[in-house]
């Protein structure tokens, strides 16, 4: 294992190979520095095995403020498979994750950028196989998850997040594809609504395409197909509001449900007659107008649809929710990811 902490400058890991032996190791930790500016770079590498391949993590107070030397750590054009808590878990720090190819995630997911500062979440590759089993027989929950403490927020673009094959509830995924904020209704210290931008995500085979709890989300341009719940916006303990246009939402059970939902107009639900199966009590203005074909990435489309979308009936009922909870992995030099 590589590990920066303490006192460091610059760390550069490029071209390097980890198998990683132990179930509770990680390939490299990169952790709180001295020296102001500091970065860890973790570049064209190959990560296998472990609780995770890179593990970013800073310290937090007793009420929960992110503490001076937080790492920025970038990970970029890396590869990584097989563990058991998470491909990336990105925490407390900083930083760019960035084309990166990740499959045979950990239970808690592929890509977790969760009570972060600043990050992008840019043009990674993420699979998730439905058959995978790890940490007690748990299945993935989500492809991508981020959530922020007090300045944080991210930008989360142009990734493709793919489920292969059925679980339990019909998906490969059980959660979230892609999940922004607040996990579970655990109180995390220094969490705040997290301030995201979501778009050009292409989402394939999952639970829920989108969601959104304790968030406000921003975006356009994300095609989600073959969902139980296309987007979900819940506030748990602080409001939520998503405003996501001009994207595809097809081949779903349920378009969308939430009280968050602020404005979902000028998408494309599949149908020209509009999203269908919408539960009643998301208001026909959340998502009208709406588009007559497929729009994202389309510029030259507008949005013209009118109202029609039927509501949910006594035959299809909203779906139920997985269970979100579990014990996360052992420590890991002296650190633990966080599950939130």
């Amino acid at each position: 294992m590589i590990s920066a902490r303490g006192t460091y400058d610059q760390v550069v890991i490029d071209s390097c190979d980890f198998t990683i032996t132990s179930s509770n190791g990680t390939g490299v930790f990169g952790g709180s520095s001295t020296v102001e500016g500091s970065r860890v770079v973790v570049s064209h590498s190959s990560f296998t095995g472990g609780e995770s391949g890179v593990f970013a993590s800073g310290d937090q107070d007793e009420s929960g403020n992110l503490l001076p030397g937080a790492p920025h750590v970038d990970v970029l054009q890396s590869t990584f498979h097989d563990f058991t808590f998470s491909g990336i878990q990105h925490q407390l720090a900083s930083g760019l994750i960035s084309g990166n190819t990740i499959s045979a995630c950990g239970s808690f997911g592929c890509i977790r950028a969760v009570l972060d500062g600043q990050v992008e979440v840019r043009n990674n590759s993420v699979t998730v196989e439905a058959d995978r089993l790890v940490l007690n027989a748990q299945r993935i929950r989500w492809g991508i998850a981020a959530s922020a403490l007090p300045g944080g927020g991210h930008v989360i673009v142009g990734n493709t997040v793919t489920g292969v094959g059925a679980g339990p509830t019909g998906y490969a995924i059980q959660g979230a594809a892609i999940g922004v904020g607040r996990i579970t209704t655990a109180v995390a210290p220094g969490e705040v609504v997290d301030n995201a931008t979501v778009s050009g995500n292409t989402i394939v085979n999952a639970d829920t395409g989108i969601s959104a709890h304790d968030a406000v989300v921003t975006g356009t341009d994300n095609v989600i197909t073959e969902t139980l719940m296309g987007i979900s916006a819940v506030s748990v303990l602080l409001t939520t509001s998503v405003t996501l246009n001009r994207s595809d939402v097809t081949s779903y059970v349920v378009p969308m449900d939430g009280a968050g939902l602020s404005d979902l107009t000028c998408n494309w639900w599949g149908n020209t007659a509009g999203p269908q199966n919408v539960p009643v009590g998301v208001p026909a203005g959340v998502f009208t107008p709406f588009a007559t074909a497929p729009i994202a990435n389309n510029p030259g489309l507008t949005c013209g649809g009118a109202l029609g979308a039927p509501p949910i009936n006594g035959s299809l009922t909203a779906p139920l929710r997985p269970s979100l909870g579990g014990t996360p992995g052992a420590a890991v030099t002296g650190k633990e990811p966080l599950p939130l």
